[in-house]
């Protein structure tokens, strides 16, 4: 039973990487949506600098992880170490055969809206996936806990705290309307 039990997380967590990617592929980068957490940052890296989506997530996502063993412990979550290296090579791989132009004409500031919903959709609901597997998809997640750990701040606080101010970053580069979204 426990061999099973394992098999299905581990397959919670390749499922809701990849459903978690085509939001960000199909959607949120199209749409100039910079949401939270890593991803968030690397929808902006990519429209400023270039920066390819899948590979920005894993390049900001390895150190926060990293700092998360060092301060949380070494058995802080391997399966999160998956999710976050998931999330990435779906996102870069979806990037290569579909591209990030997605499937709507964004001249149609209702297709923009689309965008947010579907894209939040697919990201929450590939996380929510990832989660029912044991694990994370790293990211501003370990961010949040390291601020908490170290001051009186609450986790929900932190998180809050932190991905408010990518959302603010992407409403200075995209614009109001964008961080609206």
């Amino acid at each position: 039973m426990k061999k099973k039990y394992l098999i299905s997380n581990y397959l919670f967590i390749v499922i809701g990487s990849a459903i978690t990617s085509m939001g960000i592929v199909a959607f949120v980068t199209p749409a100039k949506l910079a949401g939270g957490g890593v991803s968030g940052i690397s929808v902006i890296l990519f429209h400023t600098l270039g920066f390819e989506v899948g590979i920005s997530i894993f390049l900001l996502s390895i150190p926060l992880f990293i700092a998360g063993m060092r301060i949380f412990g070494t058995r802080y979550g391997y399966k999160s170490l998956l999710g976050t290296i998931l999330l990435a090579l779906f996102t870069s791989l979806f990037g290569l055969i579909i591209g990030y132009e997605g499937f709507l004409d964004y001249s149609d500031s209702v297709n923009t809206l689309l965008s947010a919903v579907f894209g939040g959709f697919l990201c929450g609901f590939g996380i929510g996936v990832v989660v029912k597997g044991g694990a994370n998809t790293g990211g501003t997640d370990i961010a949040a806990q390291i601020l908490s750990k170290y001051t009186p701040i609450p986790v929900g606080t932190s998180l809050f705290i932190v991905d408010g101010l990518i959302i603010v970053a992407g409403g200075i580069v995209f614009g109001l309307e964008s961080a609206l979204l």
